[in-house]
């Protein structure tokens, strides 16, 4: 990834996040599906296997959608603040139109 100064504040965001995010998907997809018949459980110590299940089945999914859409745009946010306090500083307007 280019540091920001070379790419826009948006690309650098979210443009690498395609390469990791099918790895990404797959793994949360493959965690989610081992651990859902446990949510599903009944009989003899079913309460506990059913509360571990539904924590990992829905921590995974959580943390996978936190991943994918909220750290890159939590990082967009800064990284325009951060480029507009070093424009003030410097006196100079950014070059970068998503800044």
């Amino acid at each position: 990834m280019l540091p920001i100064e070379e790419q826009g504040v948006i690309k650098a965001g979210t443009g690498d996040q395609h390469c990791g995010e099918n790895v990404i998907e797959m793994t949360t997809v493959a965690t989610v599906v081992g651990h859902f018949p446990l949510t599903l459980v009944t009989g003899a110590g079913a309460v506990a296997r059913n509360s571990i299940g539904i924590v990992l089945v829905g921590g995974m999914s959580i943390g996978t959608l936190f991943t994918l859409f909220v750290v890159p745009s939590v990082y967009v946010l800064i990284a325009r603040d951060h480029r507009r306090e070093g424009a003030r500083e410097t006196g100079a307007e950014p070059a970068d139109p998503d800044a």
